[in-house]
């Protein structure tokens, strides 16, 4: 079911199934998406570019590729989402894009939870990273990643920095689970705050 609303598209209750390599695109720039399951077949489920500043809240997204992309100057807010048997990442920012995800759970993909590339920023409050097919969360160039009352854990790697980027953990728990708690590269950095535990 959709609507516009007040010069934005609405999408509520759907499932959507892409196939082959097909994206779901939303033309308005400041979509709202609730309660919808997105699946994808063939690419990335979602491709937020460009200006776009879409919110997703309580969808699950599943895709051969990504779940999300985020790119260009995009600006996504993900409430209540959950990324799950994504072949790559649950979520990916890069270029100057910038992501904010509150009760979001990053689990079970082929590859990282989440990636910060580029100058993209990341901010994850009250989220789960868990079981992923490598780090819960990595990060390169010179993104920044921010992650407030979270749980990395059981991935191969917690929290990966490199390049120049920069990693803060507050009141968080951060495992290792097959590999590195915290790998950060030379240039790059990490900083733990109020009642982080970094384990493994």
């Amino acid at each position: 079911h959709s609507r516009t609303h007040a010069g934005a598209l609405v999408v509520t209750l759907a499932t959507l199934v892409v196939t082959n390599h097909s994206t779901v695109t939303a033309r308005a720039p400041d979509p709202r998406v609730e309660r919808c399951g997105i699946k994808c077949s063939g690419s990335d489920g979602v491709v937020v570019a460009a200006e776009a500043a879409p919110t997703f809240r309580d969808c699950s997204f599943e895709a051969k590729k990504t779940g999300l992309r985020a790119c260009g100057a995009a600006r996504v807010e993900l409430v209540d989402c959950k990324f799950a048997g994504c072949e790559r990442q649950g979520l990916r920012c890069t270029e100057s894009a910038a992501a904010t995800a509150t009760h979001c759970v990053f689990a079970e993909n082929g590859h990282e939870g989440l990636v910060a590339a580029g100058s993209s920023v990341v901010e994850c409050r009250d989220c789960v990273l868990r079981d992923n097919g490598g780090p819960g969360a990595d990060v390169s160039g010179v993104a920044r990643l921010a992650l407030a009352r979270c749980a990395v854990e059981k991935n191969v790697g917690g929290v990966f920095a490199w390049d120049e980027r920069e990693a803060e953990m507050r009141e968080t728990m951060c495992e290792g689970g097959k590999s590195h708690a915290l790998l950060v590269d030379e240039n790059a950095s990490c900083a733990c705050f109020e009642k982080t535990r970094v384990k493994g």
